[in-house]
């Protein structure tokens, strides 16, 4: 009620134009969005004034999105106090939008108009943004039609005009629309929302039960494991939150689909994928962020299922603690070790690409240590950021092995195997087709205090291979590194490498990384034959940070990279060992600390570990 007030007494304004891309309300220089002040579109960080038409436009659609929050404020409020000055500033607004609605050309963020503007939209500039917006409309609608004080024709016009005219446009295109994407679940949310407002049986059945409804989704777009098909937990809980729409609308016409079992996986996993503390891996296009952002929208599952875990988090944030485990359809392998401050874990990134929303990052490897995630995925820059394509999207940005400079193509990897032995946990993966004529493999060992990583590549050419790894910690400096002569490469990412530095003739580094208290990350790095060892910074999660890097580079049909991090130094003594390359192929890395030898042997399929 008091929102509304406010509301009120603004008295906002419709615009009379449709909005462009939300992104476009930005400075791409310094990746932030724009602040609106004294009438101009500011960077409020390096000050900038943009002045175009793109960005003005795209202010127009900050304008209509809070315009479609306020008329359903106004809406709530007036059906929990009957106050008459809300019910007609809510249909001002949606009888404003039926009066401009059908006087709107249809347009997309390229500059397409018309039967061209594929996923255009009228009042926004896609038909995703259309769905979205219309939702909180015609859920203000459902409140308000039994005002009695509508205008003689107010309440024809606004559904005619307005709900089903944006419906209309959202489905003008239907036949071209991908039926997996998340689109597609806020189209549906849409078309199930404003069927149930209208009374529109046929609108909602479409939307549950057509070729691209839900039920449809539900066993196209989500994995096994209950995670969304594009890989990031970002765009899952995008996804979930219209997802959730379509049921409560459908719910509220005497339709249940909360005993869907996927409905329920779909909470169930970013429990599953989160880190110990929380934070969600940055995974594609997502986003660093923690699992406690989210943790209002649970509210809905402890209503609706009796499981103690997600009850749990929904009341206190508590995340369970997990086993091992592979998320095979998702393609994603976590090896977990320990407890609470003692808690180590770590991901190999080894299956679906992810669709539109995917990177090239096949065989990526993160790491999670000392109550912070110590080697990380970038996820996204802000989408017109020009580093978001030309570094997110690069697999010189991940932790993979990059071969002759060239990013990876998106292709799936498969898990070659999973196995676990009393104290460790061992996970095996390939990527064949992501360079041509090129095979990847990698295998990681996870003990309570270290982990092993052996990447193996076997090409049928000589070829230039990169293994590299991306930190958000500042390495203790190494010894031996000079200035190199240039840049590595002026493009694939490689650009965006800075303050590098160098050694040639590299076959073991050793590299630690504090992390506090007292406590660091002890990292040992091998290579099969002699490799050029590269130092500096790339990006981080904002375009700002400067991320610490190492790179280990070497030219050749085949090679193996060996990374043994010991996770436990500080008033420990670090692990002694060494690693052997047999003729054989298989690799042999010995681990020797308080009188006991544990020996991890890959050869490229199953790893064997041994004392």
């Amino acid at each position: 009620i008091r929102s509304a007030e406010g509301i009120v007494a603004e008295s906002l304004s419709v615009p009379e134009e449709g909005g462009q891309w939300i992104y476009y309300y930005a400075c791409p220089a310094d990746n932030v969005s724009l602040a609106f002040r004294e009438g101009k579109h500011l960077c409020p960080r390096c000050g900038k004034s943009y002045s175009d038409e793109r960005t003005r436009l795209a202010h127009v659609t900050m304008l209509h999105n809070r315009l479609d929050s306020a008329a359903l404020t106004l809406a709530q409020a007036w059906h929990v106090s009957r106050r008459e000055e809300f019910a007609r500033e809510a249909f001002r607004i949606l009888g404003r939008y039926a009066e401009l609605y059908p006087t709107w050309e249809r347009h997309d963020r390229w500059g397409r108009k018309g039967l061209l503007a594929v996923i255009g939209g009228r009042r926004y500039c896609q038909s995703l943004d259309e769905a979205v917006g219309v939702i909180k409309l015609a859920k203000a609608w459902d409140l308000l039609a039994s005002w009695p004080g509508a205008a003689p024709g107010g309440r024809e016009r606004i559904e005619r005009d307005f709900l089903r005219a944006t419906m209309a446009t959202i489905y003008s295109h239907y036949a071209l629309y991908d039926g997996r994407n998340n689109h597609m679940t806020w189209f549906n949310a849409a078309a199930a929302t404003v069927g149930a407002a209208l009374g529109d049986a046929e609108m909602l059945d479409r939307a549950l039960n057509g070729s691209k409804g839900l039920r449809s989704q539900f066993a196209g777009s989500v994995t096994a494991e209950g995670l969304w098909y594009e890989g990031t937990l970002s765009y899952h809980f995008y996804a979930l939150e219209a997802v959730v729409a379509t049921v409560q609308a459908a719910r509220a016409c005497g339709v249940d689909l909360t005993g869907e079992a996927v409905l329920r996986r779909m909470y169930a996993a970013p429990l599953q994928l989160a880190w110990p503390n929380g934070q969600l891996p940055a995974f594609n296009d997502g986003d660093a962020a923690s699992i406690g952002n989210y943790r209002r929208a649970y509210a809905f599952a402890a209503q609706t299922w009796d499981d103690p875990a997600l009850r749990r988090f929904a009341e206190s944030g508590e995340i369970p603690p997990l086993p091992s485990a592979v998320y095979r359809e998702a393609g994603l392998a976590y090896l977990r070790r320990g407890r609470g401050a003692d808690a180590v874990a770590a991901i190999l990134d080894y299956g679906q690409h992810g669709g539109h929303h995917g990177h090239p990052d096949k065989l990526q490897m993160l790491l999670y240590a000392g109550g912070r995630e110590v080697f990380f995925d970038p996820g996204r820059l802000t989408y017109r950021c020009p580093e978001h394509t030309t570094w997110s999207r690069q697999s010189v940005a991940h932790n993979t092995v990059v071969i002759d400079r060239a990013s990876q193509a998106p292709v799936d990897g498969r898990l070659i195997a999973f196995t676990q032995g009393p104290g460790w946990d061992a996970v095996a993966a390939a990527a064949e087709g992501v360079y041509r004529g090129v095979e990847l493999r990698r295998a990681l060992t996870l003990f309570d205090d270290a982990l092993v990583d052996i990447f193996r590549v076997e090409a049928k050419r000589a070829v230039t291979m990169d293994w590299l790894l991306h930190s958000l910690i500042t390495p203790a400096r190494a010894e031996g590194f000079l200035p190199p002569a240039g840049p590595l490469h002026k493009e694939g990412g490689y650009q965006h490498l800075r303050d590098l530095s160098q050694r040639e003739g590299v076959r073991e580094l050793s590299l630690d990384w504090p992390l506090g208290g007292g406590r660091r990350i002890r990292t040992r790095l091998f290579s099969d034959a002699p490799a050029t060892a590269v130092m500096g910074t790339g990006i981080g999660y904002q375009l700002t940070d400067k991320a610490p890097f190492v790179l280990l580079s070497r030219r050749g049909e085949r090679a193996v990279f060996v990374a043994v991090h010991d996770l436990g130094v500080g008033e420990n003594v670090p692990a002694e060992g060494a690693v052997r390359f047999e003729a054989g192929g298989e690799t042999v890395v010995e681990l020797r600390r308080q009188g006991r030898t544990a020996r991890v042997r890959w050869a490229g399929e199953e790893v064997r570990v041994g004392e």
